[in-house]
C-alpha cells in the first residue's frame, strides 16, 4: 500500500499534495495509519480550517526516517492519506455526528487515525468514536489551555475551550490517568487550573516543564498514564509563538519546538490508539514555520506507532 518514493531522485514537490506523498484513499483496509483532515472550526480566530491542506502541502519536505527513534516509518507502516472528512464549519450539531460515524468505520479496520483539525472542539467527537472500541483511555494533552471550562458565549457547551470537560463528563477518558502539559497564559480566574484538577486531571504548567526539564516531564507523563491505551491531543499553542506563530490563540512563554520533540521521543513504547493536532492557523503563520512543525509532529506520531509495532513484533 505504501508509495515508497526515492526521495533522492523524485521531485517531491510534484503531483497532488497528500501527506508525505502517500496514497490517497478512502479504503483503509490493510493500513496501519490513516492521516485524516477535519477542517472544522467554531468560535476561534478564522483560519484553522485550512490547516489540513497546508500541512499536507509542506509535508513533502519530510524524509522517511525519524532522527529521534532511528526508525524508517515507510518500512514499518502502511500509511494512507484518507483526505478530509465532510464537515460544516460552525455547525457542530451536524458535523460532530458525521465525524464520529466516519471515524468509527476507520477504527473498525484496526487503523490508527491521525486527525488534523481544525479547532480543538473536534477532539470531542473523535473521543466518542474511540470510546466504543476502547472504553478505558488515558488522555495526554499538550496545550497552553486546559479546555475544561463549562460554557462559552452564554450557553455554548461544545467548544475548543470545553472539549476536555465534556469528554470527562461523558466518561470518554479516565481523568485519573490523564495529564495536561504546557498550561500557561492569562486565565479567566485563579481557579482555571484547579477546575482541571477537580475533574481529576494532573496539570503540568509550562513553568514546571522548564523547571523539571524534558526528561522529568516525560517521567511524569509515563507514570500518569501507566499501561493504559493512550490518545494524544496536540494543540499547537503549547509551543511558544516564536517557533509556531500560526495558531488560533498564541500564548507567549511556551515550550520550544525542540522540547516538544524531546517529549514525544520520550513517549516511545506507550500504546497509542490515536492522535490529533489542533489550532494550527495558516493565516497567522510566518514562512510556514507552524505548518512545517505540525507536519513534523505528525511524522513523529507515526514514528511512535512504528516503534510500538516493532517492539510488539
Amino acid at each position: 500500500m505504501n508509495k515508497e518514493v526515492d526521495l533522492k531522485k523524485a521531485p517531491r514537490y510534484c503531483g497532488i499534495s497528500t501527506f508525505m506523498n502517500q496514497p490517497y484513499t478512502k479504503d483503509v483496509t490493510g493500513a496501519d495509519v490513516a492521516v485524516i483532515g477535519i477542517p472544522f472550526e467554531m468560535g476561534t480566530a478564522p483560519g484553522n480550517i485550512f490547516a489540513p491542506k497546508e500541512i499536507r502541502h509542506v509535508s513533502w519536505l519530510l524524509r522517511s526516517t525519524s532522527p529521534l527513534h532511528m526508525v524508517d516509518i515507510w518500512k514499518e507502516l502502511n500509511i494512507v492519506d484518507y483526505g478530509d472528512m465532510t464537515v460544516f464549519t460552525g455547525d457542530w450539531e451536524q458535523s460532530f455526528p458525521l465525524i464520529e460515524k466516519e471515524l468509527e468505520a476507520i477504527l473498525e479496520k484496526g487503523v490508527v487515525p491521525i486527525c488534523m483539525g481544525g479547532c480543538h472542539s473536534v477532539t470531542y467527537p473523535q473521543l466518542r468514536a474511540y470510546h466504543k472500541f476502547y472504553p478505558d483511555i488515558a488522555l495526554i494533552q499538550l496545550d497552553a489551555h486546559t479546555d475544561t471550562h463549562d460554557v462559552y458565549f452564554g450557553k455554548q457547551k461544545y467548544t475548543s475551550g470545553s472539549v476536555v470537560r465534556r469528554a470527562i463528563e461523558d466518561g470518554l477518558v479516565d481523568p485519573q490517568s490523564s495529564i495536561q502539559v504546557g498550561i500557561r497564559g492569562t486565565m479567566y480566574s485563579p481557579g482555571d487550573i484547579k477546575q482541571s484538577q477537580d475533574l481529576g486531571i494532573e496539570v503540568v504548567t509550562t513553568d514546571e516543564v522548564a523547571e523539571m526539564g524534558v526528561a522529568k516531564t516525560v517521567e511524569k507523563i509515563r507514570r500518569r498514564v501507566g499501561n493504559k491505551k493512550v490518545f494524544l491531543t496536540f494543540d499547537m499553542d503549547v509551543v511558544d509563538p516564536a517557533f509556531a506563530p500560526g495558531t488560533a490563540r498564541a500564548e507567549p512563554g511556551g515550550i520550544t519546538s525542540r522540547e516538544v520533540l524531546g517529549i514525544l521521543k520520550g513517549l516511545a513504547g506507550l500504546e497509542f490508539i490515536g492522535f490529533d493536532t489542533a489550532e494550527i492557523n495558516p493565516s497567522h503563520d510566518c514562512a510556514n514555520l507552524t505548518t512545517i512543525l505540525g507536519a513534523n509532529i505528525i511524522f513523529e506520531f507515526m514514528a511512535l506507532i512504528a516503534m510500538y509495532k516493532k517492539q510488539k513484533n
